[in-house]
């Protein structure tokens, strides 16, 4: 039996935030939680199971299994709307999860599944060019920001070479607000920040070992970076400037943009409202990887702006049946209305239970449409507490799990009050306020009446709008709109009486 092991590679024991915990290809990146087990001395831990897990109601697991796979699940000898037109399987890419289509986009070459026990998606395939080396998202599309090396990227080495090292791929994509300052003649040998990386061989395997190397052994401008970019821009006295002017993309505490912070805002809302950018892609599959990638290859989505709307909010309880809550817009009913504030609460609590509790995994759930299906929905919300039931043998409805999130995000939430966060605190760099996007990203809106897929193209958020929607959504959260602290009653209706008597003591409970 093979052992499940736990690692850090040498970033993780040099202590540089930039380490992650490495297991199976997969990274617990953002957090630097690398260079915690580092400060232990703990290069891994590695464990071999002796017993099994207990199913409470093992009958009940099968026949959801089976629910599932006859419902929802892609049959490759029975596929109900894949053809193996290109166009047709990159429509459906991320929403298939088979080896039909992958985490990054269509796949058109002979692939090897790889994937967690009993799941379908197999996101972490081996392709028969040696194309991410089974690893996905972040990792397998950092190579890409060296501007295409073709022979390096296509025999996996960047990938195989981040994980090795044990880095966040996810923060390191600040190569490219180096090279950046190296075209600006700032970045360089004796240059104003001195930088012995080859950038002359920008994009060669040579430049990206460099690179790798630096940060994981602090060597060079590697020893700036170990802090992560914010700190090393703030050391070189270009942190206000840059992400002022977006040459910086930290919308928010530091972390690197992930998704279009001007545009897909409920990525941008949950992570300004949280600790960290979420990395949660529920919504973001479908509202925003569905319509891009039929409009990057020029063909119809399958759903209309309207009809995805309005199939979402079918699926959204306690919150449902209210189709605005997916207007991107900029109107009444889109970014700046309370509608957009239920979406953010649903997404917090949704995510505080059912994915960081439960452990649904991220790239499945929630399931909103699935192209498997007869009636191409997809099995939310009656499928979270279908498997979980099983598991625990439990009788926890859907809104059950809700509820409990929204009693994690509030026990949160008062965590950060007592460590000195204020509604103040949460507003953006400047450049998601006034630098306009330049690259297209298609999401609904409803705007004149009707509703359409736009590419939100020269967005900016607006800052009193914002301000505004926060009031908007503190209020339906039971927080005070002033502080943006939880509320006694908020707190006491949840159990959370002795959380509420700390936040008095420390005086940072709402009023």
């Amino acid at each position: 039996q093979r052992p499940a092991v736990l690692c850090i590679g040498p970033t993780g024991e040099n202590l540089s935030s930039l380490a992650c915990l490495m297991h199976d290809l997969h990274g617990a990146g953002q957090g630097g939680f690398g260079a915690v087990f580092g400060s232990k001395n703990l290069k891994a831990i590695s464990v071999t199971g002796t017993g099994s897990i207990e199913i409470a109601y093992p009958q009940a697991l099968l026949d959801a299994w089976l629910w599932w796979k006859e419902n929802f699940q892609y049959d490759v000898d029975n596929p109900r709307r894949i053809s193996p037109d290109p166009s047709v399987i990159a429509r459906w890419s991320v929403l298939v999860r088979s080896p039909a289509g992958g985490t990054l986009g269509p796949v058109v070459e002979p692939s090897r599944p790889h994937a967690c026990q009993a799941c379908g998606a197999a996101c972490g395939m081996r392709t028969q060019s040696g194309i991410r080396n089974e690893g996905t998202c972040m990792e397998a599309s950092f190579s890409n920001l060296f501007e295409a090396a073709p022979k390096v990227w296509q025999k996996g080495i960047v990938t195989d070479l981040i994980q090795y090292a044990g880095i966040n791929s996810a923060s390191v994509g600040i190569i490219a607000y180096l090279r950046d300052l190296y075209k600006m003649g700032i970045l360089g040998p004796g240059k104003a920040i001195d930088c012995d990386l080859p950038f002359e061989k920008y994009g060669t395997r040579e430049f990206i070992e460099a690179f790798i190397k630096a940060i994981a052994y602090r060597e060079g401008i590697g020893e700036d970076l170990a802090s992560g970019p914010a700190r090393a821009a703030k050391k070189w006295g270009r942190y206000d400037e840059d992400t002022a002017s977006g040459l910086l993309p930290l919308p928010n505490w530091g972390y690197r943009q992930h998704y279009e912070p001007r545009a897909e805002v409920e990525w941008s809302y949950g992570s300004l409202l949280g600790d960290r950018d979420i990395n949660e892609h529920g919504i973001n599959h479908v509202v925003m990887w569905l319509p891009m990638l039929a409009a990057g290859i020029g063909v119809e989505p399958y759903f209309s702006a309207q009809k995805l709307a309005e199939i979402m909010a079918s699926k959204v309880p306690p919150y449902e049946g209210d189709p605005f809550m997916f207007d991107y817009s900029e109107g009444p009913t889109g970014i700046y209305s309370e509608h957009r504030a239920k979406t953010i609460a649903w997404h917090r609590h949704y995510t505080r239970f059912w994915k960081q509790s439960a452990l649904y995994c991220d790239w499945m759930w929630p399931l909103f449409v699935s192209p498997n299906a007869a009636d191409m929905l997809g099995p939310t919300p009656e499928g979270e507490p279908k498997f979980f039931n099983a598991v625990t043998g439990k009788d926890l409805s859907f809104n059950d799990g809700m509820e409990i999130g929204r009693k994690i995000w509030n026990l949160d939430r008062s965590i950060w009050a007592l460590q000195g966060r204020h509604r103040d605190m949460e507003v953006f760099s400047e450049y998601v306020y006034n630098v306009p996007t330049t690259t297209p990203y298609y999401l609904p809106i409803h705007e004149n009446g009707k509703w359409s897929y736009s590419n939100c193209i020269g967005r900016t958020l607006s800052r009193t709008g914002f301000e505004d929607w926060k009031t908007k959504y503190y209020k339906l959260e039971g927080w005070d709109p002033s502080s943006g602290w939880p509320t006694r009653n908020t707190l006491e209706e949840q159990g959370l009486k002795k959380v509420a008597d700390e936040l008095q003591s420390k005086g940072k409970l709402g009023s």
